[in-house]
């Protein structure tokens, strides 16, 4: 078996880290728009419970 010789391996190697580096901007966006997105549901989830549970608080206030 062969080896490539070491200038090839390292090309390789830069490409590598290059798509690498290319890649990890994306994912960082990606992972914090799904982050932001976890946390807008959430928010608006805790927000309506709130509400559902203030209107409930009054209705028995009511009563």
């Amino acid at each position: 078996l062969q080896r490539p010789p070491a200038a090839f391996s390292r090309r390789s190697e830069a490409q590598r880290t290059l798509r690498q580096a290319r890649f990890a901007p994306s994912l960082a966006a990606a992972l914090l728009d799904s982050l932001r997105a976890i946390l807008i549901r959430s928010v608006t989830v805790r927000a309506a419970r709130l509400r559902m549970g203030v209107g409930f608080v009054n209705t028995l206030l009511e009563n």
